[in-house]
């Protein structure tokens, strides 16, 4: 009996890996207190613009998601700065609702209508 070798093809590649981020409650960033209108328009843009270089840096896929009440209570025109550099970076942002409320002790109803009242004011 004659023994046949079969060849056999081994790939040894790099195993790759992909983890991709969600970031919550844009635009705001709270560092605690309750700073001035000012100040909160300049701790939310540098720590955006921080986030964002990093972001980019390492090419991590991410998408962030907006509370548009948040938008509201910076200023439309620095939170929508802030949310157009995401975008302009080819980020994706999604509706995380009006006011972010406990969803725990929501309807379905009153989910439905914060999600829609969200999308409502986003189409400005």
């Amino acid at each position: 009996m004659a023994a046949m070798a079969l060849p056999v093809s081994v790939s040894l590649s790099a195993q790759t890996r992909t983890v991709a981020l969600t970031i919550d409650d844009l635009p705001f960033v709270r560092t605690g207190g309750i700073p001035s209108l000012k100040s909160l328009d300049a701790q939310a843009a540098t720590a955006n613009r921080k986030l964002l270089k990093a972001i980019t840096r390492h090419k991590v896929p991410v998408t962030g998601f907006v509370i548009e009440k948040s938008v509201e209570e910076l200023g439309l025109v620095p939170g929508q700065r802030i949310l157009r550099e995401w975008i302009r970076r080819g980020l994706d942002l999604g509706n995380h609702s009006y006011a972010h409320p406990d969803f725990d002790t929501q309807t379905v109803e009153e989910f439905e209508v914060r999600l829609f009242v969200a999308k409502q004011h986003s189409l400005r």
